[in-house]
């Protein structure tokens, strides 16, 4: 099931529910990468950009001694 989720802050959220046949847990890791590596795969055939959050911090040096 894939579902146009909510509105995110600075997102456009998408609910994916699937399920896998194994019951290993590394193997289910692994189902789920390489899931999450094709959507992905799809999105850049696609020409889709996905924005990564990110933050700048600006620091002034202290002055020592003063």
């Amino acid at each position: 099931m894939v579902r146009f989720n909510d509105f995110g802050t600075y997102s456009l959220n998408i609910f994916i529910y699937c399920f896998s046949s194994t019951t290993d847990w590394a193997e289910s890791l692994r189902v789920k990468e390489e899931f999450n590596l094709k959507i992905m795969q799809l999105l850049e055939d696609l020409g889709v950009e996905i924005a990564v959050p990110s933050q700048t911090i600006y620091l002034n040096p202290m002055e020592r001694g003063k």
